[in-house]
């Protein structure tokens, strides 16, 4: 790893984008330049296995096809560079030792001297979607519960309703076969006549002594 500090963060962002990183990638790309060579072009590192990085983003004499590209120390070529090397890897930034000893994180902070907007990590990303995700099923579990307990109260009042009614009837009717029987018995006791009982069972009598005289 270089040691020098006189590059640009910004020149680097603007390379590493046109060479094709975007989003965090594109963030992490420029943190890893500003760990590698403080973003200076022109720096190089001799490494204890013989091996040398070069430019912006210290690319290693290994990838010896990828350094043929062009200028290493053209900070747009390096940045092809990085992303050739970059996409060899699977789209990942193993390759670099300050991305997998986490060296390159100091430098996210400093993105916005880049003109880049701050580094979202996706594990803090991913934890606040679910937990966003979870609120929302909680949500629709306590209303879906409070809906179904109100459809039950809706339930129980219509029955209730419906009660009230068929014994409201049931009494109506009681009370108009009580009035019907009271009238009845009324009407009965109107139409007897002592009187009339009487002077019936007289007449009969008479009538039975004439026929007895008439015999004799």
């Amino acid at each position: 790893m270089a040691t020098s500090t006189t590059g640009n963060a910004e020149l680097a962002a603007e390379a590493a984008a046109r060479a094709g990183f975007t989003g965090n990638d594109l963030k992490v790309a420029v943190a890893i330049a500003g760990a590698e060579s403080g973003w200076n072009p022109t720096a190089t590192n001799h490494n204890s296995n013989g091996t040398i990085d070069y430019g912006v983003w210290q690319i290693n004499s290994i990838h010896a096809d990828i350094l043929k590209m062009g200028a290493w120390n053209d900070v747009n070529t390096n940045a092809q560079m990085a992303m050739k090397v970059y996409k060899d890897a699977g789209n990942k930034f193993t390759p670099w030792v300050t991305y997998n000893n986490g060296t390159y994180k100091k430098f996210l902070t400093n993105l916005n001297t880049a003109g880049l907007p701050a580094y979202t990590d996706p594990a803090s990303t991913t934890i606040a979607n679910e937990a966003k995700t979870e609120g929302a099923v909680v949500g629709d579990s306590i209303t879906g519960a409070i809906n179904a307990v109100t459809s039950q109260f809706a339930k129980i009042g219509s029955n209730l309703i419906v009660v009230a009614i068929a014994l409201a009837l049931f009494i109506v009717g009681i009370m108009l076969i009580k009035e019907k029987s009271i009238t009845k018995v009324a009407k009965n006791v109107a139409g007897f006549s002592p009187v009339g009982k009487v002077g019936k069972i007289t007449k009969t009598v008479g009538n039975v002594a004439s026929t007895v005289k008439g015999t004799t």
